[in-house]
């Protein structure tokens, strides 16, 4: 990251609030590559395709 990216984050959050969201964003980027390496769906449409599939299979 760029140290202007982290001076301007860092006049508008806290050390600790810093720390939390690079966690989150770390955390947030493992899922996502754990995602696309097994081919997983994800979102908000996702409940609307089991739905389907359960009103399908019924």
């Amino acid at each position: 990251m760029p140290d202007e990216v982290w001076d301007e984050a860092a006049r508008h959050y806290t050390e600790p609030q810093l720390a939390a969201l690079v966690v989150a964003i770390a955390t947030i980027n493992g899922f996502n590559r754990v995602n696309a390496a097994t081919r997983q769906i994800t979102g908000d449409y996702v409940a609307r395709i089991v739905e389907a599939a359960a009103g399908a299979a019924a």
